[in-house]
């Protein structure tokens, strides 16, 4: 089973590297650093804004497995945002594959 994020930030602000920064403390903590992670900036790209439906920033996706699950903010509660896409019970399958 892979793990597809992808964390859609816009330009260069405080709140965006808190959240990449959560996202890799999140990856490590309950993905063994095996998630695959895209950093999409909307100010290089705002046409996929629209595409990926994406609202506000930084908002991050879980592309992969399904469902596609959103979480809007800087993800610094990490255990709710683990628990919110449902990676509490992947955990055991994403090691031992």
């Amino acid at each position: 089973m892979t793990l597809h994020f992808q964390l859609y930030i816009a330009g260069e602000h405080h709140h965006n590297h808190v959240a990449i920064s959560n996202l890799q403390n999140l990856n490590k903590l309950y993905c063994q650093n095996q998630a695959k992670i895209e950093i999409i900036d909307l100010t290089k790209s705002p046409e996929v804004a629209i595409k990926a439906r994406v609202v506000a920033t930084p908002t991050l996706v879980k592309v992969k497995p399904s469902p596609v699950q959103r979480v809007i903010g800087d993800l610094s509660d990490i255990e709710k945002v683990a628990t919110g896409l449902g990676l509490r019970g992947m955990i055991n399958n994403v090691t031992k594959r």
